[in-house]
């Protein structure tokens, strides 16, 4: 004779879900590119910082600079470009 639950609902076998077999060697490439994006944020935020604090004169005195990876420059003293490029980050 079969039992019947006390609370009405019958029982459920238990299964054992079978877990993904982690591979190492993925783990430390994820680590390691997180790692990676971590630092690239924390001279992201340190140059927005940076950038934040820039106060530039309306004269022609300011100048902007930057250089990429290639060591390729893009040089300005517009000072409406500097003051949209200053405005647009700190907005962002």
């Amino acid at each position: 004779m079969k039992e019947t639950p006390v609370n009405g609902e019958a029982e459920k076998p238990k299964t054992t879900e079978a877990q993904p077999e982690v591979n190492l060697d993925e783990r430390i490439q994820k680590f390691e590119k997180l790692k990676g994006l971590a630092t690239q944020r924390e001279r992201l935020m340190k140059s927005l910082g940076e950038l934040t604090k820039f106060n530039y004169n309306q004269d022609d005195s300011a100048s902007f600079h930057l250089r990429d990876s290639h060591s390729l420059e893009f040089k300005t003293a517009n000072t409406n470009l500097i003051k949209l490029v200053t405005e647009e980050s700190t907005n962002s």
